[in-house]
């Protein structure tokens, strides 16, 4: 509490943990000047050398900032902190937050608000977080921002609520990315190893749908998985994954105080976890939604990145026939960024921020049934990509139910077409109006086949006996778009 966030830009040690680059296969090769002789060394005006290709010179938006948080908690408020910033107009930001409460009572809800200076930016968000007897409880929240003027401000994220947020379980982390002529950099005989700005090198991602039981006796087992090789120690990434889980039919009563924590584990050690949320009839279903940066220590390293999920018992014989079901989409993902004292050797993986934006998600409502309810097109976003772009989405919409008595089991997806893939579910249980629930959904998609539109759709769904709706209170879906700095500059 009270520490200042920390720059992922500037000191190797700021994270105990690793970072990986992925190699690619059937990259699109850049495009070369013609009439350029080979060995020449020369490139035609408008054009710039880079490990012996011209590339078209231009603008791009590369990554500046870099830095985790630090939590202070007060009496009424907690502040996810990414310390004062050097922000110029026309940067781009995108920062995220999680808020870990304990039980802070029936009817308390939490308002968060992210915060340049004194000035709020973005929207903010209205959750409700005290209706569980135990466990964890999280509030989310995240910003895509353009900077409008430039100033010295710190950046934060803001809960106020009735109660202070716990540390352990409180995090986020910042993102900045600023214009920067790619000749500038190319040319640059002053660039430092392992120092920003950064270049976006390769991407992972992975959606699996999982049809699995979980059991004390399988704690630890992964539920997804990916391999990852080639790292190096500059190496920084944005990792992401989502898993949605339910207690089986007929064992609510078995599972009742049973501990669930997912964890995130790089080379089978632990660098991230969610929870413990205590299992019962208040908590029998919900959603993790893991993002974090993490960097490399070693150069080299090839290891498998995966998810599992550690079930604690309290040591009760009586709980070992607890069950809990994964019957949805997984996700698991990675964007990997290397400073670009490495562009010149890498310039055909590299990539650039080409866009970045949010869409409001506008309140509405859709229909329950208790058996095979309709599914809602909520919102739908529209991506027009080159082959080998990169979309990565953080949703979060806030549900409530309408009925006054019985829980209402609420469900959020989404989907693309023309391929068809879908992120994994999230859900929650929503018991009553005017408490709204958080359902946050992160996937990442690449285009590795076509340019063409990939139209994203944001869909929900509900469950309950007498068929009351579910209310969309508010949501964003946040958007970067990533592409290869040889396409279209």
């Amino acid at each position: 509490m009270g520490k200042s966030s920390r720059s992922l830009g500037f000191t190797a040690a700021a994270f105990a943990s690793a970072a990986f680059y992925l190699a690619t296969s059937g990259c699109r090769p850049l495009q070369v000047k013609a009439d350029k002789p080979k060995d020449s060394g020369v490139c035609p005006p408008g054009l710039v050398m880079a490990n012996g290709f011209c590339v078209k010179d231009g603008t791009v938006f590369l990554l500046n900032v870099a830095a985790n948080s630090a939590v202070q908690a007060g009496s009424t408020t907690t502040t996810i902190s990414f310390g004062k910033q050097s922000l110029f107009r026309g940067d781009k930001i995108f920062a995220y937050g999680r808020f870990s409460f304990p039980k802070i009572g029936s009817g308390s809800s939490v308002s968060l608000g992210f915060r340049l200076g004194s000035n709020a930016i973005g929207a903010t968000s209205t959750q409700y977080v005290g209706d569980q007897d135990a466990g964890t409880m999280l509030a989310r929240h995240a910003l895509a921002y353009e900077v409008a003027d430039n100033t010295d401000a710190p950046i934060s994220l803001v809960a106020s609520t009735g109660a202070a947020a716990t540390s352990s379980g409180s995090d986020g982390g910042l993102l900045v990315f600023r214009a920067t002529q790619l000749s500038d950099v190319l040319k640059s005989n002053h660039l430092i190893e392992g120092a920003p700005p950064y270049f976006a090198t390769d991407a992972l991602d992975s959606d699996k749908i999982n049809v699995q039981d979980l059991t004390p006796a399988s704690s630890g087992s992964s539920i997804i998985s990916i391999s990852a090789a080639g790292g190096k120690s500059s190496d920084l990434a944005l990792m992401r994954a989502g898993v949605s889980w339910e207690i089986a039919p007929g064992k609510t009563n078995v599972c009742e105080g049973v501990s669930l924590t997912w964890q995130f584990l790089d080379g089978g050690k632990e660098v991230f976890t969610e929870g413990p949320y205590v299992l019962g009839a208040t908590q029998s279903m919900g959603s993790t939604a893991m993002q974090f940066l993490h960097r490399e220590l070693s150069d080299g390293q090839s290891r498998r990145l995966a998810v599992s999920a550690k079930i604690d018992t309290g040591g009760r014989a009586d709980k070992a026939s607890c069950v809990i079901k994964v019957t949805e989409p997984s996700t698991l993902s990675a964007l990997i960024f290397r400073p670009v004292a490495q562009l010149q050797a890498e310039i055909q993986n590299a990539r650039y921020l080409h866009d970045m934006g949010s869409a409001v998600v506008a309140a509405g409502r859709f229909a329950t049934n208790a058996s095979s309810p309709p599914i809602e097109n909520i919102h739908q976003y529209n991506w027009d990509h080159l082959r080998s772009d990169v979309l990565l989405m953080d949703v979060g919409v806030n549900l409530a139910a309408e009925d006054r008595v019985k829980p209402t089991r609420a469900f959020m997806q989404l989907s693309r077409a023309p391929d068809g893939l879908s992120s994994h579910l999230s859900k929650s249980v929503l018991k009553s109006p005017d408490r709204p629930r958080n359902l946050t959904i992160t996937d990442m998609a690449i285009e590795n086949d076509m340019s063409a539109l990939t139209r994203f759709y944001l869909t929900g769904m509900g469950f309950q006996d007498d068929a009351k709706p579910v209310t969309v209170k508010e949501g964003q879906m946040n958007f970067l778009h990533f592409r290869r700095i040889g396409d279209h500059l």
